[in-house]
Parts: C-alpha cells; structure tokens; sequence
C-alpha cells in the first residue's frame, strides 16, 4: 500500500508540475498580448492625432474656398480675379512690366579682414 500511494503522491507532482508549466506559458502569451495591445494603443493614438490635425487644416481650407466663393458672387470679386488670373485692366489704364538686366555684373571687393579672422580660417 505504502508503494502506491508514493506513486500517486509522484502522479500528483508530476501533474501539479506540469499544471504550473502550462500556467507560465499561458500568463507569457497574456503578457505579450496585453503589451502588443498597449503598443497598438500608442499607434492608434498618434493616427487620431495626425487625422485631428488634417481635419482642422481641411477645415480651415474649406472656409477660405467658401470665402472666395462668396467674393466672386461681387462684381469686385470677379474683377479681382480677371486681373490677378488674366491680366486684364480697365480702359485708360497701362501695364508696366519689369524686367531684369541679364548683363548686370556683381563686382565682389576684397574686405579687409583683420588677422584673428584670418588666422582662424586657417582651421576652417
């Protein structure tokens, strides 16, 4: 009798052993999911952020186009466009167009620099 109940007591150990081993590795797999699931929180957050953002910026967008429709329902408006778009201009008025010399040529002098400037280029 002694004998076996050694073996059951063995059984038993072995089957509380094996019990914790399975524990362990389903609390590893938990932990391992709750840290993904807090990395995919942080992601998640900083998307909403930069989606927040591009709203605001679309909704500034969309109430300056709503301005511009509104000005160009003004004869004032649609001649601001004609002139900045077209180039038109009313009668009696010129155009003055400027215009860069291409021959211009830039003189560099020498400066004059003193000896600590010159002696510090030297490591420059």
């Amino acid at each position: 009798m002694n004998n076996i109940q050694v073996k059951n007591k063995k059984r038993k150990l072995i089957h509380k052993v094996s019990f914790l081993f399975f524990g362990f590795i389903l609390l590893i797999i938990f932990i391992v999911g709750v840290f993904s699931l807090f990395f995919k929180m942080q992601d998640t957050i900083e998307n909403k952020q930069l989606a927040e953002q591009k709203l605001k910026s679309l909704e500034e967008r969309k109430d300056k186009l709503l301005l511009d429709i509104d000005g160009l329902t003004t004869e004032k408006g649609k001649e601001k466009i004609f002139r900045e778009n077209y180039g038109f201009a009313r009668e009696g008025e010129g155009i003055v167009v400027i215009v860069e010399d291409k021959n211009k040529t830039i003189v560099n002098e020498p400066t004059k620099r003193s000896f600590k400037t010159r002696f510090l280029d030297l490591f420059r």
